[in-house]
C-alpha cells in the first residue's frame, strides 16, 4: 500500500517595505486655521501590515510648534502657535512592523495676523538703534534688510525704543551659539540663545502682550559674540 501525500507552505518572507507612497505626501498641504492653529491632512498610506501610522513634523523650529507624534489619523493640527509666523511640516508613514518611510517634502503656512494692527520690520541699520561696544555691519544677502551686527567685545548691547504692543527679536546663526539677555522696561525677559549651525536669521524672542505706548528693549550679549538681525514691532 502507499502513504497518503503530505503538504506545507513555506513561510512568507518579511515585511521590509515602507508603506506607498514613499516618501509621504499631503492631501492637504498646512494651512491656517486662525492666530494660534495650522491644520494639514497626509495621503492616506497603503501598506500589507496595517495599520499606517503617521507623523507630522515642524522643520523650523518655530515658537509654540509641536511634532505630532505617530498617530492613525491622517489629519494633524498643530495648536498654540505664534501669529503671523510661517511654520513649515513635513510628514512620513510606518507600518505596524516598523517599516518607516521617508519625510515628504516640506509644506509651509503662515499665522493668521492678529486683528486691528501689523507687524513693522526695523532692520539692524534703522534709525534710531543704539549699539554699545564693538558692532560691525555685516552685508548678507539673507539678512533682514540684507545686512546684521556683529559684536566680539562681550559687553555689547543693543537698545531702541518704540511704540507698539508686541516686539520681536531677530538674532542670527552663525559659526557658534550665541545668546542675548533681553529686557523690556527694564524687565527681565530671560536670555535667548542663536544656534551655531546653519548660518541665517533666527528669531529670538515674542511678545505680543505689551501695554499700549513706548517701550524701550535692550539687548546685551551673554556670551562672547552677538549677532543680531532685526527687530519687529507690532502696532
Amino acid at each position: 500500500s502507499t502513504s497518503g501525500s503530505s503538504c506545507a507552505t513555506t513561510d512568507a518572507l518579511p515585511d521590509t517595505t515602507p508603506p506607498t507612497p514613499n516618501p509621504a505626501t499631503f492631501a492637504t498641504a498646512p494651512n491656517a486655521t486662525g492666530q494660534t492653529s495650522i491644520n494639514m491632512a497626509a495621503g492616506i498610506g497603503s501598506d500589507p501590515s496595517g495599520p499606517v501610522e503617521y507623523q507630522f513634523n515642524e522643520t523650523t523650529g518655530g515658537p509654540g510648534a509641536t511634532d505630532s507624534g505617530w498617530q492613525t489619523s491622517i489629519t494633524y493640527n498643530d495648536t498654540g502657535l505664534t501669529a503671523s509666523t510661517q511654520y513649515c511640516y513635513q510628514v512620513r508613514s510606518r507600518d505596524s512592523v516598523g517599516n518607516v518611510g521617508s519625510y515628504s517634502s516640506a509644506s509651509c503656512a503662515t499665522t493668521d495676523a492678529p486683528p486691528g494692527g501689523s507687524w513693522s520690520i526695523v532692520d539692524s541699520t534703522a534709525g534710531g538703534i543704539s549699539y554699545g561696544g564693538s558692532w560691525t555691519a555685516v552685508n548678507n544677502p539673507g539678512a533682514i534688510g540684507g545686512s546684521f551686527h556683529w559684536d566680539d567685545s562681550g559687553i555689547g548691547t543693543v537698545t531702541y525704543t518704540f511704540t507698539g504692543t508686541g516686539l520681536r527679536v531677530h538674532g542670527w546663526s552663525y559659526d557658534e551659539a550665541n545668546s542675548f539677555q533681553i529686557s523690556i522696561d527694564s524687565v527681565n525677559q530671560g536670555t535667548f540663545t542663536a544656534p551655531g549651525t546653519n548660518q541665517g536669521t533666527v528669531q529670538l524672542f515674542e511678545t505680543t502682550s505689551l501695554s499700549s505706548g513706548s517701550h524701550t528693549v535692550v539687548l546685551t550679549t551673554s556670551s562672547g559674540e552677538g549677532h543680531f538681525d532685526a527687530f519687529e514691532v507690532f502696532n
